[in-house]
């Protein structure tokens, strides 16, 4: 399925939770990294917390995470969520 031309995979909404716990587990490993002087190991995971992150906020408030190969076209998605603009607008610039 394609949401603005964004591909992506219908999931149960009750499965956040999944997403969420992926996520939190990915930066538990990333501060660990950190601490450790491990800084490939340290990004890596930090990327995949980013991923899963937003794969949590998708699937609670719209049902789908995204499924293209860009991970950065996700934005699209997370834009149809219903955040404030100026908070998208502020977070795109920092």
């Amino acid at each position: 399925m394609r949401t603005m031309s964004t591909r992506v995979r219908h999931v149960n909404k009750s499965l956040f939770k999944n997403y969420l716990r992926k996520s939190e587990e990915c930066l538990d490993a990333a501060s660990e990294c950190l601490r450790s002087a491990r800084w490939n190991a340290a990004v890596i995971n930090a990327v995949h917390c980013g991923i899963s992150a937003s794969d949590a906020l998708t699937v609670f408030m719209l049902g789908v995470r995204h499924a293209g190969e860009r991970h950065e076209d996700v934005i699209s998605l997370i834009q149809l969520v219903g955040l404030p603009k100026d908070i998208l607008q502020q977070e795109a610039n920092s």
